[in-house]
């Protein structure tokens, strides 16, 4: 099984569109310290280019303030209840005045900030296909699917 990484965000980002229309400008939270496939920042990058958004790329949410109009993508949870938390205080409501999408779905972005939309692959696939190989001896290269799932933060 595989992922492609750049391909894989380009095109959830642009399934939802329809989404970003109200928003000017898209911030990437990429961070230094953790590891991430640079792939990202590539499919990200195209995306902006290719639908004319304003982005920018940031190591972190800490020392920068949230405005209203900004779209954040964030990789890491840290950030993410950080962000939220910045928009709390700042009384900016996601989903209205600021949009936020997470990477990797978890049952807990379901509920923080009443639904949080993410980009993910399908964890539920990739086990199927990885318990498939095994039990039939394949060996073969599957591309698992990636998806944006709507909820109210964007």
């Amino acid at each position: 099984m595989y992922q492609d990484f750049s391909k894989d965000l380009e095109g959830a980002l642009f399934s939802g569109l329809d989404l970003f229309q109200k928003y000017k400008k898209i911030f990437l939270v990429y961070p230094h310290h953790v590891k991430h496939p640079p792939e990202i920042r590539v499919g990200f990058r195209n995306f902006c280019h290719d639908a004319n958004f304003d982005y920018d790329l940031i190591p972190t949410v800490s020392g920068h303030t949230p405005g209203k109009g900004e779209v954040y993508i964030v990789l890491e949870d840290s950030d993410l209840i950080e962000l939220v938390k910045k928009c709390q205080k700042k009384k900016l409501k996601p989903g209205k005045d600021v949009g936020i999408i997470s990477y990797n779905d978890t049952p807990l972005k379901e509920i923080v900030g009443n639904g949080i939309t993410v980009i993910s692959t399908d964890y539920v696939r990739m086990g199927q296909s990885a318990a498939d190989m095994i039990v039939n001896k394949k060996r073969e290269s599957v591309k698992n699917p990636f998806y944006l799932l709507r909820r109210n933060s964007l």
